[in-house]
C-alpha cells in the first residue's frame, strides 16, 4: 500500500544501507505468536524487526529475532480472571514500557489486532507511521455476542478518547479484513500486502534439531522408524479448560484405538493436566521441561492429536500433519494452518464460537466431540499420510 511507504521517514544519505526499524505488537498468546512467524519472517528481509510481547511468547520469537529485540510486558487485559480491575495496572511498568517503546525510535508500528489499548500503545510509542486494524464490525470477531459487542463499543469510545487527548489518529493506515471469516494468518497476509512484503508460508517456521535430549524419546522414535511405521504423538492440554477435552475421552481414544491396533504413540504429560495412562510397550509418557523440548517431540513424529492449543500451531508450523479438537474456538477463524481439513467440531452449541467464555452450564462443545469422531480423523489422516 503507497500511503505506508509515504509515510516513512526518509533516510540521510549515510544511512540508506540501514534497515529501516519495524515495531511489531504481537501481546497475546503463544499460539497467537506462532501464526505471525510468516509474517516476521517476511518482514526481516526488508525491516529491522523488534517485537512487543508476551513473556509466554518469547521463546518463539527469539527463533528469528534477536533476544535484545524484544520487549515483553505482560498485558492485564490478557489476565483470565479480573482482567478490568484497575489494581491490575502498574504505572510505573507502563511507563518505563513507553520508555523502552520509543527508545527502539521505529519507522513503522503493526498490530493484527482490532485493540484499542495496543493501538495507544503504537501511539506512545513516537512511531510516525502505525499500520492496523481498527475497532469497527468487519474486524472484530465474534461481535454478534452482546459481551463482545459492549467490549466493540467500549473499545471504539476509547478510540476516539484517545485520539482527542493525543490530537492524532492511533493508526495512520487502517485495514479492514477481506473476508470477516478469514483465518488469522490472512490479517498477517493482509499487513504484508499493504507493505508490500513477500508472502511466503512455507514450513518449517520454527527450526528444530534432529534429535531430542530425551534419549527414551529418540530411542522409541528410531525403534518405529526401523520397522517402517507412523509416529503419533497425542497431548492432551491446553491453557483454559474450555479447550480441553475430557481426560477419559482420551483414555478411551488410547484403549479403543492407539492400544489395538498397536500403533507407537508418544502421550505427553503436559503441566496444565493429567495424561492417560499407557496401556502397553508401544506407548511413551514424556514430560517435556520446556517449549524446546515439545518442539522437539513434535518434530520427531509424524502425526499428531490434540486439543484447540499452541500444540496444534507448533505441529503446523513444522510441517506435521495434526488432529485438533476444536470445542470453544472457531476453525474458520483460529484454525492450524494447513490442517484444517482435520479439524474435529461437533458444532453442537448454540452459543459457539463463544470466545472462551462459556454461557452453559458445562461444555457441550467438548462433550459432543465422541472418539468415534476422532477416529475417524485419524483413520482419514492416516491414510493421507500415507499415500505421500
Amino acid at each position: 500500500m503507497e500511503s505506508v511507504h509515504r509515510m516513512l521517514p526518509q533516510r540521510g544519505d549515510s544511512m540508506t544501507t540501514e534497515k529501516p526499524r519495524l515495531l511489531v505488537f504481537e501481546m497475546r498468546m503463544l499460539g497467537d505468536a506462532i501464526l505471525s512467524l510468516p509474517f516476521m519472517r517476511s518482514a526481516l528481509s526488508k525491516y529491522e524487526v523488534f517485537v512487543c510481547c508476551n513473556p509466554g511468547a518469547e521463546q518463539i520469537f527469539e527463533s528469528i529475532v534477536a533476544h535484545d529485540h524484544l520487549i515483553s510486558w505482560k498485558a492485564p487485559w490478557l489476565a483470565e480472571t479480573g482482567k478490568y480491575r484497575a489494581s491490575r495496572w502498574n504505572p510505573e511498568e507502563l511507563r518505563v514500557l513507553i520508555r523502552k517503546l520509543k527508545d527502539v525510535r521505529a519507522e513503522l508500528a503493526v498490530s493484527v489486532w482490532p485493540d484499542a489499548r495496543e493501538h495507544i500503545l503504537m501511539a506512545l510509542s513516537g512511531t510516525p507511521a502505525r499500520l492496523g486494524f481498527p475497532m469497527n464490525r468487519k474486524n472484530y470477531l465474534a461481535h454478534e455476542r452482546r459481551w463482545r459487542n459492549r467490549h466493540l463499543i467500549a473499545g471504539q469510545t476509547l478510540t476516539l478518547l484517545a485520539e482527542l487527548a493525543l490530537l492524532r489518529p492511533l493508526l495512520t493506515t487502517r485495514l479492514d479484513r477481506a473476508n470477516y471469516l478469514q483465518q488469522h494468518l490472512e490479517d498477517w497476509h493482509q499487513i504484508a500486502d499493504a507493505m508490500k512484503l513477500p508472502w511466503d508460508t512455507s514450513t518449517p517456521w520454527i527450526k528444530a534439531g534432529g534429535h531430542t535430549r530425551n534419549s527414551a524419546v529418540d530411542q522409541f522414535c528410531s525403534a518405529a522408524r526401523t520397522r517402517g511405521e507412523q509416529l503419533w504423538m497425542l497431548h492432551p492440554g491446553a491453557r483454559l479448560p474450555s479447550k480441553r477435552w475430557p481426560l477419559h475421552r482420551f483414555q478411551e481414544l488410547v484403549d479403543s484405538v492407539f492400544t489395538p491396533r498397536g500403533l507407537p504413540l508418544v502421550i505427553i504429560n503436559p503441566p496444565d493436566s493429567p495424561c492417560p495412562i499407557p496401556r502397553n510397550s508401544r506407548q511413551l509418557v514424556v514430560k517435556t521441561q520446556t517449549l524446546r523440548d515439545l518442539i522437539d517431540v513434535i518434530n520427531a513424529v509424524d502425526l499428531v492429536v490434540c486439543n484447540d492449543s499452541a500444540t496444534s500451531h507448533l505441529a503446523s508450523a513444522l510441517g506435521k500433519r495434526a488432529i485438533t479438537l476444536f470445542s470453544s474456538g472457531s476453525p474458520s477463524w483460529f484454525g492450524p494452518f494447513g490442517n484444517n481439513e482435520s479439524v474435529v467440531k461437533a458444532d453442537a452449541c448454540s452459543c459457539s464460537p463463544c470466545m472462551d467464555r462459556c454461557e452453559m452450564p458445562s461444555y457441550v462443545c467438548q462433550d459432543s466431540i465422541t472418539v468415534d469422531m476422532v477416529r475417524v480423523a485419524m483413520e482419514k489422516l492416516q491414510r493421507g499420510k500415507a499415500a505421500t
